[in-house]
């Protein structure tokens, strides 16, 4: 059986600086993410566990780009490990609940 919300999800809080940003919802579900390169991220936004869903991918500009992946996560904490140098740029979005 299919619930209907009579309340729809809408943004109540918006945040942008340079490349960070973070969106929330007025159900606590946040969208935030940045560009930057590999290393820890440290989330604008608490998220309520760190079971939230990650995602990277690579921003360079040409085909033979080093591969990314995800490291570990905390509910503050997000890791992003890189091939290649410490300068490879990289794109990445976290969705989930907030604390």
């Amino acid at each position: 059986e299919r619930v209907k919300n009579d309340y729809p999800r809408v943004v109540v809080d918006s945040y942008r600086v340079g490349y960070d940003w973070y969106r929330v919802y007025s159900d606590g579900w946040v969208e935030q993410g940045g560009y930057g390169t590999r290393g820890t991220k440290t989330l604008l936004i608490p998220m309520r566990t760190s079971t939230y869903q990650s995602f990277v991918a690579n921003a360079s500009s040409y085909n033979e780009a080093p591969a990314i992946k995800k490291g570990d996560q905390t509910a503050t904490t997000f890791k992003i490990e890189a091939g290649g140098g410490s300068d490879q740029n990289v794109i990445w979005t976290i969705k989930g609940f907030m604390a």
